[in-house]
């Protein structure tokens, strides 16, 4: 009879302990490439959660962590192409920052100390999940799994995402029991996905709207004016061939001021921009930055809305947290708008604004979607530093994949 000794017994135990700490960092980091700006690779993100909290604790923590820096893996790529004179090495504790902010609901719903009950797990899924719908958190809602439901489940808004959320419990519980009488649930709803994605066809855009994607750096703002006067000529001329509405990306023009009266004052080019639009009926939508006070401190990140329907500002609900956002800085600083829901009226139709970053939050996005009803989505991005990175198709499959869920065509003008 062979008697197994202690030191035996921990070996193996830390070898399957290394065993699994590989395998969840390795198969998160794997799920966080699926991020690759293609629709279909999100049919592998929807997995994420389950797989995740199937894991022991630390190993969950890894696997949250390796699956969101995976997929936020540009951070350290154009971190130098944004901040001149920095070095990618700079952006890298800004990419673990971010990418543990974003595990961080993951690891504390994982670590929840719960019975064993069927309430356990829609807990869990409901912890990961609702801080990315609080405004103050929408930014931890980027690379979110519930992106998913638009591939899975287009065309069915809401109750989409409930369904998305009934696969991802019944497969964390399929993981755990091992259960046939789960088999079923699975076949539901491939069904329902296979009705959902056969009988919904994409929306087009209203007729008439139309989309300029522009190249190269806006900056310095002294030596971009021939820049923004070519951008201009190319907009007045899709006004001659009678566009009705016009969309331009963000933050392409040079900073805008307002007059005493609070009025946006329009430099040239774009002021004739505004008067051409005028004349043709139409609209023109330029991405712009308004200073709010002297000293160029605290300013807006504006969709600037030229022509018939008057001047005005559509500022940015969520710009980037510390680049943009930034609320203790005392030399830049971008408010939030939280209180708005970023839809409004044009041309006659509903349109939500998303305005770069904006792309990437499922949160803003859900609650536009809730509060504004819109018909169409306009997204506005500044892409110029991400040249080479997959953050281009990072923000494309983002707002593409919620336009398909609630059935909303998307306009979008990128600056690349």
């Amino acid at each position: 009879m062979d008697i197994k000794s202690p030191r035996t017994g921990r070996d193996r135990r830390r070898k399957r302990a290394i065993l699994t700490y590989l395998l969840a960092g390795l198969s998160g980091a794997s799920g966080g490439l699926f991020w690759d700006g293609t629709l279909s690779g999100l049919c592998v993100v929807s997995l994420i959660p389950p797989i995740g909290l199937f894991f022991p604790k630390g190993p969950s923590a890894l696997f949250s962590l390796s699956y969101y820096l995976s997929a936020i893996r540009s951070v350290p790529a154009f971190y130098p192409i944004f901040y001149s004179g920095s070095t990618a090495l700079s952006g890298v504790p800004v990419w673990l920052a971010w990418g543990a902010c974003l595990a961080f609901p993951w690891i504390c719903a994982r670590n929840l100390r719960l019975s064993r009950t069927r309430a356990a797990i829609p807990i869990r899924l409901l912890v990961g999940y609702f801080p990315s719908f609080l405004p103050p958190l929408w930014f931890v809602g980027a690379a979110s799994p519930l992106f998913s439901a638009g591939v899975l489940f287009p065309g069915r808004g809401g109750a989409g995402l409930l369904l998305l959320l009934v696969f991802q419990g019944s497969l964390l519980a399929f993981f755990k029991t091992r259960s046939v009488r789960l088999v079923p649930v699975f076949l539901l709803l491939v069904l329902i996905s296979g009705l959902a994605q056969r009988f919904s066809p994409e929306k087009n855009v209203p007729s008439g709207w139309t989309a300029i994607d522009t190249a190269g750096e806006p900056r310095p703002l002294l030596s971009r004016a021939p820049w923004e006067n070519a951008v201009a000529n190319n907009v007045l001329a899709k006004l001659a061939d009678g566009a009705r509405l016009v969309l331009l990306p963000e933050g392409i023009a040079t900073f805008w001021t307002k007059d005493a009266s609070g009025r946006i004052s329009l430099p040239y080019p774009w002021s004739v921009v505004d008067q051409e639009a005028r004349a043709h009926r139409a609209t023109v939508l330029v991405g712009s930055e308004i200073p709010e006070e002297s000293g160029l401190r605290l300013w807006d990140d504006d969709l600037i809305d030229l022509g018939e329907g008057g001047i005005r500002a559509f500022s940015a609900r969520q710009p980037i947290p510390v680049a943009g956002w930034n609320p203790f800085s005392k030399t830049h600083h971008e408010p939030a708008h939280w209180e708005k829901s970023g839809v409004v009226t044009i041309d006659g139709h509903r349109a939500l604004i998303s305005l770069c970053f904006e792309d990437l939050l499922i949160g803003a996005q859900v609650e536009a979607e809730m509060f504004g009803r819109p018909e169409v989505i306009l997204s506005a991005d500044n892409l110029w530093f991400s040249k080479g990175t997959s953050d281009r198709g990072f923000q494309r499959v983002s707002v593409r994949s919620f336009g398909r869920l609630f059935s909303l065509p998307v306009l979008r003008a990128v600056n690349q």
